[in-house]
């Protein structure tokens, strides 16, 4: 039998990702062709310019694997049938392609990290231009972590590792490493490190937050993306610049974003959950950090030491938050210590804000205040720069306000059933409303065993040091006459110092 002389020339690849939506692929469709291809006339179909028509699809090669899975980053055989052992030249997917040593007429193809998932194409052409193209000839997939694998084997869905270690160890930029469900968990009795460092621009992900659990701590050095698991750990964003995205993963024991971490961002997302008994919940140490946190995300510390779910160390945070709940058996939920710029909507909050730098800046939207468990009478304990509170609600809670150079507006706002004046002013300048701005606040006290109700707002600077104008503010129920509370006066309805100028309009 005489050995063909037809060699193939060019290994053609073409990558169908699963889950995205690929351009059309034109080859091999029939004329007429669109821009960058040409019609071959023998076979009516098109090739892409360049591409050589040549005869019919006689003797052309074709190609089969053995195993029919590589992970990203992963090497696997191909062998050309039809062919005489002539490696490929080139490939349009950049896989690295090698003739292999011991195996004639057969290719090792290098996946290259970050490489879309799913089923390959491979095309060939022959030197005398016969162009032919076998489809799925192998799959792409993740990175893959199963209780069930060994990490002697190839890392695919099909041949899983048994250790997140193992995987780390052979991921790479825009790699996905999977973990299979493992309700006991991976953690240091199952083989991993008690400390694992994610590689950068790497995401991490589950299959559940209920059956996938990673018990131990995780260092990110840069880009990272974790997904739909149970993180039962502490994680440590420690590189500057990083940008770490955190959806849908629940019993987050600490994040922390330390201090060479500078103008890191964090993304809570999707359910997310941080959960601490001992330490802060989120401690961030960096300065220019930015926090954007929304879809339900909540904090919250626990225990019987108090403490603050949140603690913000780093100068100037930006925090963003947004349909989500945080919560502190100790009297603050959050303390900002770095003069940041806050923007709150639509949030569930157990204990007090306490912005304690006389730089913060803080907006809030739709947020409800309620008492912890443990200690507290204010949802927001001010001492900052500017604060606005818009359409939201305190029960049992109240505003404390401090600040000399501080500037508080509260419009529409709903005050229930406090024990105590539910707003103390004791610096700066409050707006409940003026005549521009009507505020419309009510506040309704809990009257005591003996039916004193409380007064609502209480002004205890001295002369000069405090101003607040209201419109249509109502204090349990009346809109008090401004000769009412012009000077010194203590009713069930207000307490005013000597000489403070508190005008109801």
């Amino acid at each position: 039998m005489v050995k063909s002389a037809i060699r193939p020339l060019l290994l053609l690849a073409t990558v169908i990702a699963g889950g995205c939506a690929p351009p059309l692929s034109l080859v091999d469709r029939p004329c007429p062709c669109g821009t960058g291809f040409t019609c071959c006339a023998a076979s009516n179909v098109c090739v892409r310019d360049g591409d050589a028509c040549g005869g019919p699809a006689t003797n052309a090669p074709m190609a089969y694997v053995l195993t029919p899975m590589v992970r990203q980053g992963g090497t696997l055989l191909v062998t050309l049938t039809g062919s005489d052992g002539t490696a490929p030249t080139t490939n349009r997917n950049n896989f690295t392609v090698s003739m292999h040593p011991d195996a004639p007429s057969s290719y090792d193809v290098t996946i290259p990290h970050g490489a879309p998932l799913g089923d390959v194409d491979v095309r060939f052409t022959a030197k005398g231009g016969v162009s032919t193209q076998t489809r799925a000839v192998f799959t792409v997939t993740e990175i893959t972590v199963s209780p069930t694998g060994s990490d002697a084997g190839h890392g695919t869905r099909a041949d899983p590792f048994r250790t997140l270690k193992k995987a780390i160890s052979v991921a790479d930029s825009g790699d996905i490493i999977q973990l299979l469900n493992d309700p006991v968990g991976y953690s240091v009795f199952t083989g991993e490190d008690r400390e694992s460092s994610l590689p950068r621009k790497v995401t991490l992900r589950g299959e559940s937050p209920t059956d996938t659990r990673l018990i131990t701590l995780l260092m990110f050095s840069g880009d990272a993306e974790i997904k739909n698991l149970k993180f039962e750990w502490r994680a440590f964003v420690t590189e500057p610049g990083s940008v770490v995205k955190f959806d849908n993963v629940v019993s987050l024991s600490g994040l922390v974003v330390k201090s060479t971490a500078a103008r890191a961002r964090i993304e809570l997302t999707g359910g997310s959950a941080l959960r601490s008994g001992e330490f802060p919940a989120l401690f961030v140490q960096a300065p220019d950090v930015t926090i954007k946190m929304s879809g339900g995300t909540s904090i919250d510390k626990g225990g019987e030491n108090g403490g603050e779910a949140v603690r913000l160390e780093g100068a100037a945070p930006i925090v963003d938050v947004s349909g989500g709940s945080i919560s502190s058996t100790g009297s603050n939920a959050l303390v900002d210590l770095g003069g940041g710029t806050f923007t709150v909507k639509q949030w569930e909050v157990y204990g007090a804000l306490n912005f304690a730098h006389p730089e913060g800046v803080a907006t809030i939207e739709a947020t409800t205040f309620r008492r912890s468990g443990t200690n507290g009478r204010a949802g927001i304990a001010f001492s900052g720069r500017s604060l606005s509170v818009q359409e939201s609600t305190f029960v049992e809670m109240g505003i404390t306000q401090d600040s000399p150079d501080g500037k508080v507006v509260v419009h529409g706002c709903r005050f229930t059933q406090f024990t105590e004046p539910a707003y103390v002013l004791t610096a700066g300048s409050l707006d409940l409303g003026n005549q521009q701005e009507p505020g419309y606040n009510m506040f309704i006290g809990l009257p005591s065993r003996a039916g004193i109700v409380p007064p609502a707002l209480s002004v205890l600077a001295k002369p000069g040091m405090a101003w607040a104008t209201s419109r249509a503010t109502s204090l349990n129920g009346l809109v008090p006459h401004p000769a009412a509370v012009m000077g010194p006066a203590k009713t069930p309805e207000y307490e005013i110092s000597d000489k403070v100028p508190v005008n109801f309009y």
